[in-house]
């Protein structure tokens, strides 16, 4: 499927675009499109001449891209001599079956709805086997550690390794109180139970006690000590709970692989795992595009995946960024599947990377897929009381500079916004991890940012507004405050959650 993709990925994407934009007038890319004096037959003949990523490089230099604002609905796409209102239900295929809709998490913006249909869950499959057969899943004990419903992904994931003959050995769901969630626990088990008549082996979700993920440890310690090699697939987050948890009572965690997407697989969270004794590997998702980049064995703690371009095209173009010196190459996204969820041409997401060829020998590799994405992160923005803050460094005075001074590991410093209108932001520390007192970690928080920037005015801004307030609390796993974009949860959360 993945090479029949590759082989035919230009021809189809023309007939996507041709059916879904040229055949809809009024359509926002059509309108790109003749502003940039450009008809199907130009198109197609500059994508046989000089291949897709390059044909889509003029295309920008047209002026035919999106940003993720204007893909966001935050702003009007504006052209020399054109302006274009803009929301993502513009940009759905209409070719796309209908199947199970989930909400991406609406990092950037307001979530957008995507499709999960029959034909694109095939697909789904096809990259999953690559990557089981590469990381050798059929030769470990596997376990998810997703949420339950209203997310579906738990049960995606487990009836996709079951439809490959490799059922889950286990499901930790966490959050989802019985007060709150009682209705979507018993809708989850009735959906397990028809999995299970239906003859998939899905397994029932256990529910972890709230912020405990002792029994995921315990879990795998009884399988590590029968000789047992694991598989745990869950986000970033809990993957680095899990780790500490293990630290914290002396479980060498050898032998167990954390294959973990969602979120960003930041350094300090890399080695909080692997200080378990785990390994860890990491995945890129775009909730809106699909998955762009999966690893392979070779590819540990590199932060380098192979890039899924039968499914996705992608260029990147420099993009200023408000407090970094150099441009950022800004990746642009072209899906390329007839049954995409949306139909983009080099849309933005708020991500940076690089594209470069791929010298490895792997399954991957071996399918045709020739070139790899690393070094991606995001630059969106944070923004408080007129203070612009390039994420990376707050992810680096959450996830380092915080749990070195007061103690605590990358995750237990969040900061979102507030749920009440009494602050701007909230500064969250886990409960039990910083003795020091809020007004001490809040100046710490504040000169680090201001030896960023040099922000002395916009740092005395936030303190006399009470702009920033720290809260001993445990770290928020839902939406009960908004997360701010690119938060410290995560540096790409673009899946559903």
């Amino acid at each position: 499927m993945i090479r029949e993709q590759l082989q035919q990925r230009e021809e189809r994407w023309l007939e996507l675009v041709r059916r879904t934009v040229f055949a809809a007038p009024g359509h926002p890319y059509r309108r790109l499109f003749e502003r940039a004096g450009c008809e199907f037959g130009d198109l197609r003949n500059a994508v046989r001449a000089k291949g897709l990523e390059d044909a889509l490089e003029d295309l920008y230099d047209a002026g035919v891209y999106l940003s993720i604002e204007e893909f966001k609905g935050r702003a009007k796409i504006r052209r020399s001599g054109l302006e274009i209102e803009s929301r993502p239900t513009l940009f759905r295929n209409p070719f796309a079956s209908r199947g199970l809709v989930q909400r991406t998490s609406g990092s950037t913006g307001a979530p957008a709805v995507a499709v999960s249909a029959a034909a694109r869950d095939r697909h789904l499959d096809a990259y999953r086997f690559v990557e089981a057969r590469e990381l050798e899943l059929d030769r470990r004990a596997r376990l998810l550690v997703r949420p339950i419903l209203p997310s579906i992904i738990g049960l995606l994931i487990s009836m996709s390794l079951a439809r490959m003959g490799m059922p889950a050995h286990g499901w930790f769901a966490y959050g989802g109180s019985v007060r709150r969630a009682w209705h979507y626990r018993i809708l989850t088990r009735y959906l397990v139970a028809l999995a299970r008549l239906h003859g998939v082996g899905v397994p029932a979700p256990e529910y972890l006690p709230e912020d405990d993920f002792t029994p995921i440890v315990r879990w795998l310690e009884r399988r590590l000590r029968r000789g047992e090699r694991c598989h745990v697939c869950c986000f970033v987050t809990p993957a680095v709970r899990i780790a500490a948890a293990a630290a914290e009572r002396g479980i060498d965690l050898a032998g167990v692989r954390f294959v973990a997407g969602g979120e960003e697989l930041t350094p300090a969270r890399r080695r909080v795992i692997e200080r378990s004794g785990a390994e860890a590997y990491s995945r890129y998702w775009v909730g809106e595009v699909g998955p762009v980049g999966l690893p392979c064995r070779h590819f540990r703690r590199t932060g380098r995946l192979h890039l899924l371009s039968d499914s996705v095209a992608v260029i990147t173009r420099p993009r200023k960024v408000p407090g970094v010196r150099e441009p950022v190459p800004a990746l642009l996204f072209t899906t390329l599947l007839p049954m995409s969820p949306f139909v983009l041409i080099n849309a933005e997401m708020g991500d940076t990377g690089r594209i470069s060829p791929s010298h490895c020998d792997c399954g991957f590799a071996r399918l045709g897929l020739p070139w790899e994405i690393s070094g991606i992160r995001s630059y969106s923005k944070l923004t408080g009381q007129g203070m612009t803050v390039f994420v990376p460094d707050v992810l680096r005075i959450l996830e380092e500079v915080l749990p070195q001074r007061f103690g605590g590991v990358a995750g237990d410093y969040q900061l979102i916004e507030s749920p009440d209108r009494g602050a701007t932001l909230e500064l969250r520390v886990r409960s039990g991890v910083a003795s020091a007192p809020a007004k001490v970690i809040s100046e710490c928080f504040l000169g680090e940012l201001r030896g960023c920037y040099g922000g002395a005015l916009s740092t005395e801004v936030w303190r006399h507004s009470r702009a920033l307030r720290v809260v001993f609390d445990d770290p928020v796993a839902g939406p009960t405050g908004k997360v701010l974009p690119l938060h410290l949860l995560g540096g790409f959360t673009r899946g559903t959650q």
